[in-house]
């Protein structure tokens, strides 16, 4: 009985550090939009690459989608006797939550589906940190050829001989992951960032008040999270640049 525990707990907590510091969650509440009481087995989920990530309401309505990648998505709530809700553009971060508070009408006929706009709230309430989140999308938009080059463009952070420092630390006081596994080298703590630009799908820096999942850093937290493949088709990408010389 005792190995048998032991290798309970020991996958529990494999499987607890694959999904640490790569993925965020949708939670929230589903209410009738009239009385405002909760709907309780409302089906909410996301689709995400052909798979569906969802939940079902509790008795109080409460809801959460766990293990979402970060990216902006579409979430969709479906309950019997109600209207179908679309709520678009999404965006789920790294290691954070994601908060939606879903009104379905009760469908008389045969409607639409409603579509609302999702808003980024003003203040975050689960960021107890200083961090920021680069996606996909604005590192494309960057005169930029690796990342360290978009994450010297931030405040606090400038470059080395040895890679990035974070408000006047030393590059061994910064801790880089990739997908959850660290990049940092056993002996010397020094990082190693030589993730391709076109692969990144989002990245998050925290300067402060780090989570207990994380270690041996001091400075700063680089978390970057990668593109998943497509099986369908090939993807390339092609960098240039243009110089122009004048002449007098």
């Amino acid at each position: 009985m005792i190995k048998i525990a032991k290798t309970i707990f020991s996958l529990l907590l494999t499987s607890a550090l694959i999904w640490a510091g790569t993925t965020g969650k949708i939670s929230g509440l589903v209410t009738d939009a009239n009385t405002g009481e909760p709907l309780p087995g409302a089906n909410v989920y996301v689709e995400i690459g052909g798979q569906a990530f969802g939940a079902a309401s509790d008795a109080d309505g409460y809801f959460v989608i766990l293990n979402v990648p970060p990216g902006t998505y579409t979430v969709k709530a479906a309950y019997i006797g109600y209207t179908p809700v679309e709520i678009k553009n999404v965006v789920v971060r790294i290691d954070l939550t994601t908060t939606l508070n879903i009104k379905m009408q009760e469908q008389v006929l045969q409607t639409e589906t409603v579509v609302v706009e999702a808003s980024r709230p003003i203040v975050v309430k689960d960021i107890s940190n200083s961090q920021l989140n680069l996606e996909a999308k604005a590192i494309e938009n960057l005169p930029i050829t690796s990342v360290n080059q978009a994450l010297v463009l931030q405040a606090g952070i400038e470059s080395s001989a040895d890679g990035i420092i974070v408000r006047g630390s030393s590059p061994r006081q910064v801790l880089y992951m990739v997908d959850g596994l660290s990049m940092n080298d056993e002996r010397s703590n020094m990082p190693y960032s030589f993730n391709s630009i076109t692969a990144i799908k989002e990245i998050q820096v925290q300067t402060g008040g780090f989570n207990a999942e994380y270690g041996d850093l001091r400075a700063g937290l680089v978390n970057v999270v990668t593109k998943e493949g497509s099986t369908d088709r090939y993807n390339l990408s092609i960098f240039s640049s243009v110089r122009t010389i004048w002449c007098v």
